[in-house]
């Protein structure tokens, strides 16, 4: 079985995907992991709509279940901001080991990056940094120029 066929989307995602409308993919571990719930999960949401307010779609990635979720449906946010024990950080090497054993994580940055591109997400269009949401990547109507560095950096070369 293909990496690819474990990706499953929000129905927001999907749709705004198949309309060619731009989508930002956003590392689940820096909301989820830097905030308790429920501080996480408004954050989550904030984080959500101000996309939505600037014309795009949001897409928090992460793993539920071994199925890796580009966009989260709203009992999902719920899930990861309430889940009791700590949650992986996935890399991009843990990523098909987390599938396998149908575990749950939070995606790190590099992570992040790979399903986005596995996903059609471009990386050419834009590459921001912020220091609690992580990289967010959109499909569409961004400068370059705007790039900032972080670790994420080496998970860009591999792609």
């Amino acid at each position: 079985m293909k990496i690819t066929e474990y990706i499953e989307y929000s129905a927001e995602v999907r749709q705004a995907m198949g309309d060619g409308r731009p989508v930002v993919a956003i590392e689940t571990a820096g909301t989820f992991e830097a905030f308790a719930y429920p501080e996480n999960k408004a954050f989550a949401n904030l984080v959500m709509e101000r996309i939505r307010k600037e014309g795009a779609v949001p897409a928090y990635i992460a793993v539920i279940n071994g199925r890796i979720r580009v966009g989260l449906e709203p009992a999902e946010v719920e899930y990861l901001a309430a889940k009791n024990e700590p949650l992986v950080k996935a890399l991009r090497r843990d990523i098909p080991i987390l599938l396998t054993k149908q575990m749950d994580a939070l995606t790190a940055v590099a992570a992040t990056m790979m399903v986005a591109d596995m996903t059609g997400i471009k990386l050419e269009t834009l590459l921001t940094v912020n220091f609690s949401v992580g990289v967010r990547l959109t499909n569409s109507g961004a400068d370059r120029a705007n790039c900032k560095e972080n670790n994420g950096k080496t998970a860009l070369s591999m792609i």
